[in-house]
């Protein structure tokens, strides 16, 4: 999931034509600030949204800045699911309860567990009696049983998070006011200096 932001100085260059350059410099930096904004407002409104650190969302957004040649800045959210440890997770007595998005969810079985790696998550045994289980993560070939029989449970990821409709058009809107303010004052230093 992305948003671009594009930067149409057209008009611009035709009223400066012997700025070209001050021009082309003020749009590239606009650009890559918005670009920045957009981030900070993405950060802010996934972690509001999933009930997450804002750190944890921070990881999943980056941005791809602007150049005179692409005169385009992107904000891309990538990554996975996020675990669920990572949504205010604690162990009850039937398992562990998680809040995401607001809803507070029970899954009965399940439980936070430190591997000896150092990972930290939440944990459920596996179901061996379904064969179908079996036979996708043996094949016909026999296995050690014990070395998997639990799996991490996963809440939402942050590029589905991000392409919600509501998100969306509010991070569409930071690039809309956010945009013409910052060309307007790096052009206008540029022109200065």
């Amino acid at each position: 999931m992305q948003i671009s932001i594009k930067a149409d100085v057209d008009q611009t260059l035709r009223d400066l034509s012997g700025e070209r350059v001050n021009v082309l410099k003020a749009a590239v930096r606009s650009l890559n600030r918005t670009a920045d904004q957009v981030r900070t407002a993405g950060v802010r409104s996934i972690a509001q949204e999933m009930g997450l650190k804002q750190k944890v969302v921070r990881d999943g957004l980056r941005v791809v800045r602007a150049n005179r040649r692409t005169l385009t800045s992107i904000v891309v959210a990538t990554g996975q699911a996020i675990g669920l440890i990572n949504f205010r997770a604690h162990k009850m007595g039937a398992g562990v309860l998680v809040t995401i998005r607001g809803e507070r969810t029970l899954f009965k079985g399940a439980f936070i567990a430190t591997m000896p790696g150092g990972h930290r998550g939440v944990f459920r045994r596996r179901n061996f009696s379904d064969g179908f289980i079996k036979k996708r993560i043996f094949g016909n070939r026999k296995a050690n049983l014990h070395s998997v029989k639990i799996r991490e449970l996963w809440g939402p990821s942050i590029p589905d998070t991000m392409a919600q409709t509501n998100i969306y058009k509010a991070l569409e809107r930071v690039v809309d006011v956010r945009w013409p303010i910052n060309f307007a004052a790096d052009l206008k230093y540029y022109l200065n200096r």
